[in-house]
């Protein structure tokens, strides 16, 4: 459900620099990332099960959910197979490119669309599931949607090999739940904390719960 907004102090201006600033960057990466990222798409049309991206529902920007674009690395039924939502090392669930894609960080790079779309920024929270939006508290979640997500975020760094932190954990779901997952939302919580005096105003510093993403 969407959340009470309370007007940034930068005003107008700020917000429009903000986003002026998230277009031009969107576009000149897209550009100079274009020699890459187009024989990726062919790649992936031509092999796997022929999907390019992955789509995923998140909370964004005032509480109203959009789709997270990213490169295709899994089986499309991923979800309701194997260990569900959270991927871990030799996933046999992975498609032949997607361990490149997955590994090099390639496969986060289609989010710069939603950066010139208007649904994340270039820095911010990372945007959440719904199912691990619910997870923080009021006073948090109300911080979040106050401003765009973002692509970098400070459980996104530290769980950079998330896979590999699960490797070896009989229960790889449960692993996640009570021990990746909580860390994410503390460091969330306490940068959004510490941010609040700001009202997360023009520095988009908060993370948040990553989720086991595709």
């Amino acid at each position: 459900m969407p959340q009470t907004l309370t007007k940034s102090p930068t005003g107008h201006n700020g917000v429009a620099m903000q986003r002026l600033l998230d277009i031009v960057l969107s576009v000149l990466a897209l550009l100079v990332l274009s020699p890459l990222l187009v024989p990726i798409v062919i790649l992936l049309r031509l092999t796997g099960e022929g999907e390019v991206f992955f789509l995923q529902a998140r909370v964004g920007k005032g509480g109203i959910a959009f789709k997270l674009y990213k490169f295709a690395t899994m089986l499309k039924n991923s979800p309701t197979i194997g260990t569900g939502t959270v991927t871990v090392k030799n996933d046999p669930r992975i498609l032949p490119i997607g361990n490149f894609l997955r590994k090099t960080k390639v496969n986060e790079l289609p989010q710069l669309l939603n950066i010139l779309k208007g649904d994340m920024s270039i820095i911010g929270p990372r945007p959440q599931t719904q199912r691990c939006f619910d997870a923080f508290t009021p006073a948090s979640q109300r911080a979040i949607v106050q401003v765009r997500p973002g692509i970098t975020g400070i459980g996104s760094i530290v769980f950079h090999d998330e896979e590999n932190v699960l490797h070896g954990h009989a229960d790889s779901v449960r692993f996640y739940d009570e021990v990746i997952a909580p860390y994410k939302r503390r460091a969330g919580g306490m940068v959004c904390g510490q941010s609040r005096a700001a009202d997360l105003s023009g520095v988009h510093c908060c993370d948040g719960v990553g989720g086991a993403e595709f």
